[in-house]
């Protein structure tokens, strides 16, 4: 009797664990398909807002440049990073580009931030263990563009105005239209070879412009280097005035290092997914 009771028990009980593991199948699709959109509309309105530059007005684009380079000749705060600075080392057909790349956080800064803030969600995923991926790492990898797009462009001039300020976010709407819609897919039972192949081959690209884009939008902020004649106080006080600046300082610094680590990381599981393309007839590894 106790037998059969237990057993009548555990009966009931998969069909409840199947429910349960359906109703979150469901609900991880719906969020990876709705985040895919989200980076989609981001990643047309950074194309559009770039292509744009080459049907702006003369009168527009001068006003950039004069902008610019009102920005890079400022004593209280230089920086290398602006169009005017890139337009001197790029050839005449990029300007336009590099023009608009300079006005891509007063276009569609307030939107990046809402759709990144979203990703909060992959942290809660990762603790309450909805998906396998470590929770310290996706805590670090979504706080660290938090840094980015709430506590440096948000908060500094320099970052708005920096060109790399647009391909940084170039590089992380493609990168994650690419894993979300791969995550998406897999989770309906759909694999695609092409687009397991370029989700682990075009982070070769991606991540060295995605990272170097984001260090370098923070070392724009920073308070000048060296005293010329025309910086209006010594260095030292300055960035004494400026405590934050060491933060951003380290944090620059150890960009690299995490570059690296996660970069290498990306070609071993690389090797691990797509080690049994050989060539025709081999299928790619989608698991």
């Amino acid at each position: 009797m106790a037998n059969r009771t237990s057993g009548a028990v555990a009966s009931k009980a998969k069909p409840a664990r199947r429910a349960q593991s359906d109703a979150l199948r469901y609900y991880l699709i719906a969020y990876n398909v709705l985040s895919c959109l989200a980076w989609s509309w981001i990643l047309g309105r950074c194309l559009h807002h770039e292509i744009s530059g080459y049907w702006a007005g003369p009168s527009a684009q001068l006003k950039a440049q004069m902008l610019s380079l009102l920005r890079a000749m400022n004593p209280t705060a230089p920086s290398l990073f602006t169009s005017a600075v890139f337009n001197y080392m790029l050839p005449k057909w990029l300007h336009p580009l590099v023009n608009q790349a300079s006005t891509m956080y007063a276009e569609i800064g307030l939107e990046v931030k809402i759709v990144q803030t979203l990703a909060i969600m992959e942290v809660f995923h990762a603790m309450l263990g909805f998906v396998k991926s470590s929770a310290f790492v996706t805590t670090m990898q979504v706080f660290s563009r938090y840094a980015l797009v709430w506590g440096i462009a948000d908060y500094y001039d320099q970052a708005q105005e920096n060109p790399l300020y647009a391909s940084m976010v170039f590089a992380w709407s493609v990168t994650e239209v690419i894993r979300y819609a791969w995550y998406a897919l897999n989770l309906c039972n759909i694999k695609l070879a092409w687009l397991t192949y370029i989700r682990y081959t075009f982070f070769y690209v991606l991540y060295p412009v995605g990272a170097s884009s984001e260090a370098f939008v923070m070392f724009s902020t920073l308070p000048p280097m060296i005293t010329t004649a025309q910086s209006v106080k010594p260095v030292f006080e300055i960035w004494k005035e400026q405590p934050l600046a060491f933060v951003r300082l380290l944090l620059f610094i150890g960009w690299w290092p995490s570059l690296y680590v996660l970069y290498t990381h990306m070609i071993k599981q690389r090797k691990k997914v797509l080690g049994p393309f050989r060539g025709k007839g081999h299928a790619l590894k989608t698991e």
